[in-house]
């Protein structure tokens, strides 16, 4: 008992210390204003892909009817106008300047993302602007991938579980499964993603292994989901931005981003916090040197 107490005020006294190096709200705000600049780019890339590959309206309304639970309904609206508008003039010219318009906000996003990371870590050194840029490219990239996937895990899973359902003589239950088989493999994905932005986007001073990241993704993945719900559901019962229009929108839009940056650096932190424990307790630093040894041999 009184380890495990001791090790939480250890904890607390880790996370106020970092807290006072690098606040998570000025580095949530940085961010939140660079993913604002990323989000139209970022919109207009992924309608042009669906214009581009000649995807069906139904097609696009059946994606965006699986993320409207996740986003506040004002922004919803305005999100869904636009993706249907461009979805319906999109062509090879609109999707080149959005990608162009895309790459210039993503490399300035992942700038500071980067530098958040890099002071939440307490990395020291850092990129050449070349390898910097480049991993922004890349890592816009695979946002684009990590959302191509999903959108189609959303549109051929239910598809496929129809299918299977018209099909073949499953049970009632094994048929609701497969119907919703996808949601813990969007989650997986969201995870995936997260982990890969922890173990690679921050220029860490040491060497990482997946397994320490595995907790502030799982953390940062379920609180975004959590929050976004819960947002969601404030917004739904209260009529209170509507009174003031475009204004209030817009406001939403902010307080979401805002959120999401939130759940993103949370993640960061308890790794970050978690891993100055590690180097701190010389019995973690013992235990790790054995099952490092163990590896080995």
């Amino acid at each position: 008992m009184s380890s495990t107490k001791h090790e939480l005020t250890q904890t607390a006294r880790e996370w106020k210390e970092l807290q006072h190096e690098t606040p998570i709200g000025l580095h949530a705000a940085s961010l939140s204003l660079n993913l604002l600049f990323s989000l139209f780019p970022l919109l207009l890339v992924i309608v042009s892909i669906f214009g581009v590959l000649n995807a069906s309206p139904v097609r696009a309304q059946m994606i965006l009817g699986y993320v409207r639970p996740f986003v506040p309904p004002d922004v919803f609206g305005l999100l869904a106008d636009v993706f249907v508008k461009f979805l319906q003039t999109s062509s090879v010219g609109v999707f080149s300047i959005g990608f162009l318009l895309l790459l210039w906000a993503a490399s300035r996003t992942m700038r500071g993302v980067t530098g958040s990371l890099d002071r939440i870590y307490r990395n020291e050194t850092h990129r050449h602007w070349a390898l910097r840029w480049t991993i922004a490219v890349a890592a816009t990239v695979m946002l684009g991938l990590f959302f191509f996937i999903g959108s189609n895990l959303l549109v051929w899973g239910d598809l496929f579980a129809a299918w299977v359902a018209s099909h073949t003589f499953v049970p009632r239950e094994l048929s609701f499964l497969l119907s919703n088989l996808h949601w813990p493999m969007l989650f997986l994905l969201a995870l995936g993603a997260v982990l890969l932005a922890y173990k690679f986007i921050p220029n860490h001073d040491v060497k990482t292994t997946w397994r320490h990241h595995l907790p502030g993704a799982l953390t940062a993945t379920f609180a975004w989901i959590i929050g976004s719900l819960l947002f969601n559901l404030y917004l739904s019962s209260t009529s209170r931005f509507e009174i003031y229009g475009a204004i209030g929108l817009f406001i939403v839009l902010i307080l979401y981003i805002q959120l999401v940056s939130y759940a993103f650096l949370l993640g960061a932190y308890l790794n970050s916090v978690w891993e100055g424990l590690r180097h701190r307790n010389w019995l973690g630093r013992i235990w790790e040197g054995m099952r490092g040894g163990r590896a080995n041999f």
